[in-house]
């Protein structure tokens, strides 16, 4: 990547943290990767793989910012109602959605962003097997 452009109050944020700003920005990252991969591991215990697709495509098309992600019950919650994705995927819609309620933030982050990571796949061309968004073979 060549260049990387932040807003101000990102840059704010990075400087209240030290003047390195690149090594800052770093361990950040690497703190919220590590964050996900526990939310991830998390998700795949409590979510099975039937679930986690119902998820999937309840998100289609769908772009979850970082002051909406603890709604993602919610945008399920809808797209069961409106489109059946319960029976499609098999699944028991209201426990599914009053999990999803309780999940911790970083647990639904990392839900989410599992879930966008397939979609840039998919965008690129490859196949992936929704089934394994979270549930790798």
């Amino acid at each position: 990547m060549s260049n990387i452009r932040l807003p101000d109050h990102h840059i704010a944020a990075l400087t209240e943290r030290g003047d390195k700003l690149a090594s800052t920005l770093r361990e950040i990252i690497d703190r919220y990767l590590e964050l996900l991969a526990r939310g991830r591991a998390i998700a795949a215990r409590e979510l099975s793989v039937d679930q986690v697709a119902l998820v999937a495509d309840a998100l289609n098309g769908t772009w979850m910012q970082a002051d909406t992600i603890h709604l993602l019950y919610a945008e399920v919650e809808d797209a069961i109602k409106l489109d059946g994705l319960d029976t499609k995927w098999g699944v028991d819609g209201r426990w599914l959605i009053a999990r999803l309620r309780s999940l911790p933030d970083h647990v639904t982050a990392a839900l989410v962003d599992a879930i966008e990571r397939f979609r840039t796949r998919v965008g690129r061309g490859e196949q992936p097997d929704i089934r394994q968004i979270i549930h790798p073979a």
